[in-house]
C-alpha cells in the first residue's frame, strides 16, 4: 500500500465490465460499408472486437462520437465515423471486404431524447407567495401588527 496516494492499489482485483450490455450496443453487418465518412483511421487493428472497443472509447480518447465503425480485416484497419447508415443511407453500400459496426445504443439514446421532447412533458409550475404583513407604528414608538 502506497501511503502517499489517495487510493489503494490492488493489482489482484479484476474490473468487471458489463460486456453483455456492450455486445447489445453494436449491430454487425458483414459486407457493408458507409463510404466517405472517416473521422479517424486506426491502423494495426487485427480483430472486430478491437475495432468495436475503439469505437466505444473514441469519445474519451479523441473526442469523436462514434456512431459507426468499419473494420477491414485484410488491411487491419478500423474506421471511426461520426455518422451512421441512418444519417446517410445513400452512402451505405456493398463491400465484401468490410464489416460495418453500428453503435445502436448511441442512436437509441438520441431518439429517446427526441421522443421525450416531442411528448412535451410539462412540469407544473409551483409558485410560492409571501403573505405581506403590515405593521403600524403608534405615536409612542411601539409597533402593532395588523
Amino acid at each position: 500500500v502506497n501511503t502517499n496516494s489517495d487510493f489503494i492499489d490492488k493489482p489482484s482485483e479484476t474490473v468487471k465490465r458489463d460486456s453483455s450490455f456492450e455486445e447489445k450496443c453494436y449491430e454487425i453487418i458483414k459486407g457493408k460499408v458507409l463510404i466517405g465518412i472517416v473521422d479517424q483511421l486506426i491502423q494495426g487493428i487485427t480483430t472486430l472486437e478491437e475495432c468495436k472497443r475503439r469505437c466505444q472509447k473514441s469519445k474519451e480518447v479523441s473526442d469523436i462520437i462514434c456512431k459507426s465503425a468499419i473494420f477491414y480485416e485484410k488491411e487491419k484497419e478500423c474506421i471511426i465515423a461520426s455518422q451512421s447508415r441512418s444519417d446517410i443511407p445513400d452512402l451505405f453500400i456493398e463491400d465484401d471486404q468490410a464489416v460495418y459496426i453500428e453503435n445502436t445504443c448511441l442512436s437509441q439514446s438520441g431518439s429517446s431524447i427526441k421522443k421525450l421532447q416531442k411528448m412535451g412533458e410539462t412540469v407544473p409550475e409551483i409558485s410560492t407567495q409571501d403573505t405581506p404583513t403590515t405593521t403600524k407604528v403608534k405615536r409612542d414608538g411601539s409597533k402593532q401588527r395588523l
